[in-house]
This record gives C-alpha cells, sequence and structure tokens, in this order.
C-alpha cells in the first residue's frame, strides 16, 4: 500500500494503494486526508521516524494536512523549513506589482504589503519577504516565491518547492 504506484508510461506517482507517499525536509511520509462538507482531517504518519499524527477538524476551510506538518515538525526537529521575515524597503515591491502568466497570477500591494491572487475567485495571500527578491507564505512553508530578472530584463515570478523550481511565470503587465 506505501508503495508508489508505476503508471503504464513508466513514470511513477507518488500514490500507492489509498495512501499519498511523499518525502518532507528528508523525512518518508505517508499520508491520506478526507473531507465531508464541515469536516476535514489528515494522517500523516513518519514511518522511518516512529511518529503519526492524526488532525480532524470541524471546518470546510480548514487545512488539516499543514496543521499536521505544523505537529510534525515539534517532534522532528528541521523537518519544515524556518522563514524569517527580513525588513525591506516598500518601494522594492512596486517593481514586482502586475500580472504574471501562465498562469494568471496578480501581485498587488496593500499598504507595505505584497499580496499574491492566483485566480479572481481566490482570496489574496500575504508574500513576506525573506529578502528583497525571495518571499513565503505563513499557509505554505515548504514553498517560496522569487522575482527575478533574466539577460534582457524580463521579469519572472517564480514558485520553488523545497528549493525545486516547479513554476515559472513572465510579467505580462
Amino acid at each position: 500500500m506505501w508503495t508508489p504506484a508505476k503508471l503504464n508510461n513508466g513514470t511513477t506517482t507518488n500514490y500507492g494503494f489509498g495512501w499519498l507517499v511523499d518525502t518532507v525536509g528528508g523525512h518518508k511520509e505517508i499520508h491520506h486526508g478526507g473531507s465531508l462538507p464541515g469536516f476535514r482531517s489528515e494522517l500523516a504518519r513518519f514511518v522511518d521516524d516512529k511518529l503519526t499524527v492524526v488532525v480532524l477538524t470541524n471546518g470546510d476551510n480548514a487545512v488539516a494536512g499543514l496543521f499536521a506538518l505544523n505537529v510534525a515538525n515539534f517532534y522532528i526537529q528541521g523537518l519544515l523549513p524556518r522563514h524569517v521575515v527580513a525588513k525591506i524597503n516598500p518601494k522594492v515591491l512596486d517593481a514586482y506589482v502586475g500580472q504574471y502568466q501562465p498562469p494568471l497570477i496578480t501581485i498587488t500591494r496593500d499598504g507595505d504589503k505584497l499580496m499574491m491572487q492566483t485566480s479572481e475567485n481566490e482570496e489574496k495571500t500575504q508574500l513576506l519577504p525573506e529578502s528583497a527578491t525571495d518571499f513565503f507564505t505563513r499557509e505554505t512553508s515548504r514553498t517560496t516565491y522569487s522575482f527575478i530578472k533574466d539577460a534582457t530584463g524580463e521579469t519572472y515570478f517564480v514558485v520553488k518547492f523545497e528549493g525545486r523550481e516547479t513554476g515559472r511565470a513572465k510579467k505580462i503587465k
């Protein structure tokens, strides 16, 4: 059940038989979540660390998987990256405001805060600075966001999951 499935094209997926098989901060995690209207849950097992976390919530918007990782982080030192908010000149943020594509990502300023919105129906999320170009959110400590310029001066919004680039969007406005 905890063996990643092999697809017909020969690649493997992180799904076993009813379980997701992942690595978090170099630690093997076997987990499964579920939901019904009004409830969310997550069962996360760090089998090599002999730790299991069960999260049961009574909220439609609760992120049970994130709660489970944060609880596990108390017991497994260094499981999640530790981010520290840096003080930067708010005027630096003006250069990042605009729209990026694909997919469409809108970056705005709200006073001294930089905000990200990935669709019109989604709430804005605050991007917290680690440096003048690198950001994170409180909701996704495993993901970082960077603003970079290429050799031609084009600006890109780069998404990295545990240090590995998973997306890049070009500034279009």
